[in-house]
């Protein structure tokens, strides 16, 4: 997800911004590409009518862009399109002021089972508040060999954990996973949460990058299978429903399912920071 590399450019300039910044730009950031999933039209149809040109010449001319910035040729950007014609694009791309959506795929959720905050990109087609019972996978592998192997039920919420920056390590991308609930029939009534990444292709109630993280005994290593869990997008929640006499026990009997421990992954272990804040390197 794009927010997970602007921390990691902003963390190099030394610019503070964490996920309760990009969660106010983006309950205040409309939707004007009428693309799928939210949208009718595919990639494809913006290509054939001009393709990312017209859509930065569509941008500059609703002043969303600077056009003296200096790119790559050694022009500005507004030189560059200066002979682009914005025609058939319209209908792909809509006035600011009439957006398709008032606000964007992208949530950040905070809550009781994601304290330094997730995200999730929610088209809105598959719902806004998704309220099931956990499946609970302490690897991509373990859930890939399920989702093949077992009947899902609806309102299935699987969670993968363990995947993080630490606990991969690596924070690996969780493509097959979603990819396999879509193969086997059921990704419109299952919900996924991760403490690693997704692919920018996922859509559903899929919701990564949960921090803290398992390996660092965030509170999606204490979760069994069955226990109720909430994601709002609305009011941008993830919640699970647990009472804090359980959790404290279940803190008690923490166990680590992480299995690299040695070499350079464990070296990279070693130095990778939280996902909130981009699992940059700490050099201290």
């Amino acid at each position: 997800v794009e927010v997970f590399h602007i921390f990691c450019f902003f963390k190099r300039l030394n610019i503070n911004l964490n996920l309760k910044d990009i969660k106010n730009i983006s309950n205040n950031l409309p939707t004007i590409s009428d693309l799928k999933p939210s949208g009718n039209f595919f990639i494809s149809d913006l290509i054939n009518c001009g393709g990312i040109q017209k859509f930065l010449k569509f941008l500059l001319e609703i002043n969303i862009l600077n056009g003296d910035c200096l790119t790559v040729t050694g022009f500005t950007l507004k030189e560059n399109l200066k002979n682009i014609k914005n025609n058939y694009v319209n209908k792909i791309l809509k006035n600011i002021n009439f957006p398709l959506k008032k606000t964007n795929q992208i949530k950040i959720l905070f809550g009781n089972l994601s304290k330094n905050g997730c995200i999730s990109k929610i088209s809105g087609k598959e719902g806004e508040i998704f309220l099931g019972k956990s499946k609970v996978f302490n690897s991509e592998e373990e859930s890939i060999e399920f989702i093949y192997k077992n009947k899902i039920y609806k309102k299935t919420i699987i969670v993968i954990r363990f995947e993080g920056p630490k606990g991969g390590p690596g924070m690996r991308e969780m493509l097959t996973p979603t990819s396999a609930l879509i193969g086997v029939g059921v990704k419109k009534d299952i919900a996924l949460i991760t403490d690693g990444r997704f692919s920018g292709g996922s859509h559903g109630f899929v919701v990564g990058h949960i921090s803290p993280e398992a390996y660092n005994k965030g509170e999606i290593s204490i979760l069994f299978d069955n226990d109720l869990i909430m994601i709002d997008t609305i009011n941008n929640n993830i919640l699970f429903f647990v009472n804090k006499k359980k959790i404290e026990l279940r803190k008690k009997f923490f166990f680590n399912y992480s299995k690299i421990s040695y070499g350079i992954l464990n070296l990279y272990r070693k130095m990778s920071m939280d996902s909130s804040t981009g699992a940059n390197f700490s050099y201290e």
